[in-house]
């Protein structure tokens, strides 16, 4: 994979191939559940305008995201509403407004996640265990 898209086929495994640069609105819309987006070690970098998404999950269980060099630009470099049973793991996070935002979620795995120079939080969590 090497562009931004909905994320819509159940059960599937996707793979980002190259860096994405620039990209205008939200990158990748998780809109199905037992997903996994693995980055490959590629980055996704914003247009740092407007309330968008480097990835976007609401009302999800079983999701796995994974492996980003870097997530940048955006107005949270991951937003997770609702999300359960889920894996974000292996993730960078910089110059976002919100680097990390989970909210109403529960029983999720956050393993060796970073960021650095957000403009407001790093990791926002609200509601969520």
């Amino acid at each position: 994979m090497t562009e931004c898209t909905n994320l819509s086929y159940a059960n599937e495994i996707y793979t980002l191939a190259s860096n994405i640069i620039d990209y205008v609105g939200t990158c990748f819309n998780i809109i199905e559940d037992n997903i996994t987006l693995n980055g490959g070690g590629y980055a996704i970098d914003g247009d740092d305008l407007g309330a968008d998404y480097g990835i976007y999950v609401a009302n999800r269980t079983n999701i796995t995201i994974v492996n980003f060099s870097n997530i940048s630009d955006f107005n949270a470099g991951i937003k997770l509403f609702n999300i359960s049973n889920s894996l974000i793991s292996n993730i960078n996070f910089s110059s976002n407004f919100h680097g990390f935002d989970l909210d109403n979620s529960s029983n999720n795995r956050i393993i060796n996640i970073s960021s650095i120079s957000d403009e407001f939080y790093s990791f926002y969590l609200t509601f969520s265990n």
